[in-house]
């Protein structure tokens, strides 16, 4: 991927996946909620016709961390309401849409986006300090350190469980795959082999070159008829079958 970006001159920028504070669009779906709810009431069938209006009142806000609207920071100019426009001309030179002289304007936009900037990094800071004054301090381990743990995770009874399956290579994780269902049986782990994992095996053999020895364990959906004959005919004489223990 960062070589994709590279060649076609695009800079990735990162951002956590789940930390919605992080991420623009959700913290202007944070922004936009609220707005929506207020404006459309209890008639939620014309929710899209406030979208313009509310558009409108987030890209005119000032920002606390710029001190400047999206517009502004966007157009390099203020957005007009249709009053401003159709009443007051004055406006047109008081939201910069009128610039005699164009040469100082950017000038003076580009002074503003300086210290736009440094407002930006200022308030990152404070954040990041906020933020660490509730985060603990790591512990420095060190190699063939004895570590006692003081948490345990006990199993409820009743609580709801999810069946997993993925496979480990020395390199490589096929999967993981999650099944809806709470049960287990043959034909569910049979579907799972010929949909999602042979193909992914015949991919990573084509692409490694190697041939892939499938081992499994001895549990009862992996030892029906069904799944045998499967794996008989994927992997012929390469897949560990299950040896029960001598009793």
């Amino acid at each position: 991927m960062q070589q994709l970006c590279y060649v076609l001159n695009i800079n990735q920028s990162l951002i956590p996946v789940y930390h919605p504070h992080a991420n623009p669009v959700e913290r202007k779906n944070r922004d936009l909620k609220p707005r929506l709810a207020m404006m459309v009431g209890n008639n939620h069938t014309l929710w899209n016709e406030q979208l313009p209006a509310i558009r409108f009142a987030m890209n005119t806000a000032k920002c606390e961390t710029t001190g400047c609207t999206v517009a502004y920071l966007n157009f390099a100019r203020e957005l007009r309401t249709l009053d401003d426009v159709t009443t007051d001309l004055r406006s047109v030179i008081h939201n910069d849409n009128f610039v005699p002289e164009f040469t100082p304007y950017l000038k003076r936009f580009e002074r503003n986006m300086s210290q736009i900037k440094e407002n930006i990094e200022k308030s990152q800071y404070r954040r990041k300090a906020y933020a660490d004054k509730s985060r603990k301090p790591s512990p420095n381990f060190k190699p063939d350190d004895l570590v006692w743990p003081t948490e345990t995770h006990q199993y409820v009874h009743g609580s709801p469980k999810v069946n997993v399956w993925c496979g480990l290579l020395y390199d490589y994780v096929v999967g993981p795959f999650f099944f809806s269902e709470t049960s287990m049986t043959g034909n569910i782990y049979q579907d799972l082999l010929e949909i999602y994992v042979f193909p992914q095996n015949d991919d990573l053999e084509a692409v490694t070159g190697n041939s892939i020895v499938f081992m499994q364990n001895g549990a009862t959906p992996h030892f029906s008829l069904s799944v045998r004959e499967a794996l008989n005919e994927r992997f012929p004489n390469s897949w560990v079958r299950p040896i029960p223990w001598p009793a």
